[in-house]
């Protein structure tokens, strides 16, 4: 991707690192009322209200880009902060640190105030104010070009933004994703991105927010040399911003506009639209912007060989940038003369200016060494956190797995004992039901064997009846003994 597009994104859009997130509740500090807020800080209190107060005039003095007053007025409100166990204010002011830090280069302070904060948003179960902390954690990392870990901290917001339904907030942190996929070069991810981003804005009526969609996904397009649809959608984001009478960003869209018709050939619309957004940058006194604005003029008059203007204007942007130490637009410069003096025949110069455009390049490169040294001391002290919070969390695991395991045996000891119990009644229950059953029936047998007996001694009482009955008439019938032997006599005598 060309270097004048990736400067020129980093510096009128801020891609990715405009969306910090504070996730407090103090109000801003405006400018009308920045004296009083000073002069009841003098006179306020050592309680929660100085607390809010030292934030407050923090986050005005970074809103007039005055970093280092800001995060003294940030550490203040950390200090006291910590000695009121105001945990809220506390959270805040690291943020506020964190924001001051990271606008003064310094990642690893900026990193660490971050996740301090994060910390605290934790124990109050702060989700706002834990998305913000993820968010700016993100930005850092995105910032270092640890674009990993950049997108594992913009989803874990997105995450929390979703669960809160904080639509504004989502659409923030797509874009913030977006800028990643965008310098991954995966383009196609940046665009869904930034097109959800714009569904939302729009949603919201968020002009502002519309308009820097519009402008990223003009990015997008742009790197993919998709010019036509690129200009369409600069085209539109400059409408947005010239609505809002938003003067910086009618500047950088018309800049990304004439960058298109530069890459289309189109030398005399590019030249407007750089004069244009340079005329702008003049009126607010944007001395960075001045000397990336003379440099691409200069680079348009070199393509159509009007290489006196084009020295002229380059001059006026190498002399600018090297007082300002915008190194970016002095390695450009250079490269310019150099070839406009080596088209011209002047090669002593093209030759000075070649050693210098060299020169300028080794110092971005060595800039960026100092970046990834920082980034993997950062790696580093991460990756030991992790793994200290790691352990710490596998030291809770195996108490939290005694403990579920001694509940389990309790209640598997419970349980059994009540199951015990319970088939205990069951066989009780069952051998009372049992005996009644049994006695019911030797009841019922006994009821039977009387009633048998009774019958028998009935059915004995009518024989033994019977057979006196027949006794009775065989004695009546029969002749007595007497009677008989009288017969006996008559009849032996008879016979003799």
């Amino acid at each position: 991707m060309n270097s004048r597009l990736i400067y020129f994104i980093l510096f009128f859009l801020g891609i990715g690192n405009v969306f910090f997130g504070t996730g407090g509740c103090v109000l801003r500090a405006e400018k009308g009322n920045a004296d009083s807020l000073r002069q009841s800080l003098k006179s306020g209190k050592e309680d929660s209200g100085r607390v809010n107060g030292l934030n407050q005039m923090s986050e005005y003095l970074k809103s007039r880009s005055k970093y280092d007053s800001a995060l003294t007025f940030a550490i203040a409100a950390k200090d006291l902060a910590s000695i009121l166990k105001f945990q809220k204010g506390l959270a805040l002011a690291y943020t506020n640190m964190g924001v001051n830090y990271y606008k003064l280069g310094k990642y690893n302070e900026a990193m660490h105030a971050y996740q301090e904060s994060l910390k605290i948003r934790l124990q109050l179960r702060d989700k706002k104010g834990e998305a913000g902390s993820y968010n700016n954690l993100g930005i850092v990392h995105y910032s270092l070009g640890n674009y990993p870990e950049a997108l594992r901290y913009y989803f874990a917001s997105l995450k929390l933004k979703e669960e809160m339904g904080d639509k504004a907030g989502m659409a923030k942190s797509y874009i913030n994703i977006g800028s990643v996929y965008f310098y991954q070069k995966n383009q196609e991810d940046a665009l869904k991105c930034q097109f959800s981003a714009l569904e939302i804005m729009e949603n919201l009526h968020d002009q502002q927010g519309i308009s820097f969609c519009l402008n990223n996904i003009g990015n997008s397009y742009n790197a993919q040399q998709k010019y036509e649809e690129a200009l369409k959608y600069y085209k539109a984001s400059l409408k947005l911003k010239q609505e809002r009478d938003d003067r910086q960003g009618i500047s950088g869209a018309l800049n990304n506009i004439g960058l298109i018709y530069h890459r289309q050939g189109k030398y005399e619309a590019a030249l407007q639209s750089f004069s244009e957004s340079l005329k702008i940058l003049e009126e607010i006194g944007d001395r960075e912007g001045i000397a990336y604005l003379w440099s691409n003029l200069g680079d348009v008059y070199r393509y159509k060989k009007k290489f006196s203007k084009s020295e002229m204007y380059l001059l006026k942007a190498l002399k600018l940038a090297q007082e300002i130490g915008f190194l970016e637009t002095v390695k450009d410069c250079c490269y310019g003369l150099y070839e406009i003096y080596f088209a011209t025949g002047r090669y002593q110069e093209a030759r000075d200016y070649y050693r210098s455009y060299i020169a300028s390049k080794d110092s971005l490169m060595n800039d960026e060494k100092t970046k990834e040294s920082v980034q993997m001391q950062m790696n580093y002290e991460f990756e030991k956190k992790e793994t200290a919070t790691k352990l710490e969390q596998e030291k809770k695991d195996v108490v939290t797995l005694a403990e579920r395991r001694k509940r389990e045996v309790i209640l598997w000891s419970v349980t059994s004992g009540m199951a015990l119990v319970f088939l205990l009644i069951i066989v009780i229950l069952r051998n009372l039901w049992l005996n009644k059953v049994k006695n019911r029936i030797i009841r019922s047998q006994k009821d039977d064997v009387e009633r048998q007996k009774e019958i028998i001694e009935i059915k004995q009482k009518e024989i033994l009846d019977s057979i006196m009955y027949a006794r009775r008439i065989q004695f009546s019938l029969l002749p007595g003994e007497k009677s008989i032997g009288k017969q006996m006599r008559k009849l032996r005598e008879s016979e003799s």
